[in-house]
């Protein structure tokens, strides 16, 4: 072995001075860590004391909140007009519950049941549930497929013909009408047809309001109905009517041309695109609204901050609804109050099914 070589004096130093930088850059980052740690405390300290300082200040604190007293109900009243829609009754339609798995039931006997309730319904809502208000009348929309018609196979499984449909459902609105103007003095109808009612097989164009069944309902009923003067009944020549109650502009429809919904949203992309095109067309032609009170769906969806009323039905949860996997709903009619100063306010369903009564 070769013998070791010895350092000499300034490779001594040299190896002397990295110690010393390696030991100084330790302690460096040791006081480095020292002063981040003694920094977090410090903003923990602080922090904590503002929390401290502000709690005794909440718990010294003296607060005096003000008396509520009970608003006064003014001298003159409130004033509203309710309004109440009536539509896709489907008068003569049958449902088998067992072809829906017993969640909806309906023939003709039901169908007088149901527009009986509907209109005791509204009356029920504006006496009992929303008192103290003064009703200037109140508004009633009829929004078509007042009758089953004879569309698709509905001409077999219909429990009776198409015009003795009509004087039935005729007859039972009629009641309904009167009874509202018992207890409102005034009652305006706005009536317009559906799409259940025509006599083609395919919808159409000219003539679409006069060709209807529906249309053959309303007539028998303004001329029924000409004597009483509290009761004003409109029928629309055309596919929509406009109307107005207080400051609402509104246009009615029966929704027909609404077309899709089977998607995630359901009825609410059809139904929002098919508004936004007709207030396109109303706002061309001078006539722009505020609200579209619509039907057709079976559905009530009333959304008047968008600017719609989506009707439920009188039917019901039928054999279509079931095997095309629509969403169910208890067959229900809108309801609501139209008051001077705020438009629509209280919105409410009417309920017009009862199982035990209607004995399914």
């Amino acid at each position: 072995m070769s013998p070791k070589k010895k350092l000499t004096i300034l490779e001594h130093a040299e190896a002397d001075a990295q110690v010393q930088y390696k030991e100084h850059q330790e302690l460096a980052l040791k006081l480095r860590v020292v002063g981040a740690e003694a920094r977090t405390q410090k903003e923990r300290a602080d922090r904590f004391e503002k929390e401290l300082s502000l709690s005794k200040k909440f718990d010294a604190a003296k607060l005096a909140p003000s008396i509520w007293l009970t608003p006064t109900a003014p001298a003159t009243g409130h004033h509203a007009i309710p309004e109440l829609d009536i539509s896709d009754v489907h008068w003569g339609e049958v449902v088998d519950p067992a072809q829906v798995q017993y969640v909806n039931a309906f023939n003709v006997r039901i169908a007088a049941q149901r527009v009986k309730r509907a209109f005791e319904g509204a009356i029920v809502l504006a006496r009992d549930y929303m008192k103290g208000v003064i009703y200037d009348g109140i508004e009633v929309v009829l929004g078509g497929d007042i009758v089953s018609g004879n569309i698709h196979e509905l001409r077999e499984t219909n429990e009776e013909t198409a015009i003795e449909s009509c004087f039935g459902a005729a007859e039972a609105l009629m009641s309904g009408l009167t009874l509202l103007a018992e207890e409102f003095g005034r009652v305006h109808v706005t009536s317009v047809v559906g799409n259940h009612a025509r006599s083609t097989v395919k919808p159409i164009y000219k003539n679409r309001v006069r060709d209807s069944l529906d249309y053959a309902v309303y007539r028998m009923m303004r001329e029924r109905l000409g004597g009483d003067e509290r009761i004003a009944m409109g029928i629309a020549d055309a596919q929509s009517e406009r109307l107005q109650v207080y400051g609402v502009r509104y246009v009615v429809n029966h929704g027909e041309s609404f077309r899709g919904g089977s998607g995630i949203s359901a009825e609410l992309a059809p139904l929002l695109l098919g508004v936004h095109r007709l207030m396109k067309r109303e706002q061309a032609v001078g006539h722009p609204f505020d609200v579209l009170i619509t039907h057709h769906k079976h559905r009530g969806l009333p959304m008047p901050g968008m600017g719609v009323m989506l009707n439920g039905s009188v039917v019901g949860y039928n054999e279509m609804a079931f095997d095309e996997i629509l969403g169910y709903q208890e067959p229900q009619q809108n309801f609501w109050l139209n008051t001077p100063q705020h438009g629509i306010t209280i919105v409410a369903p009417v309920f017009v099914s009862k199982r035990e009564e209607e004995g399914w």
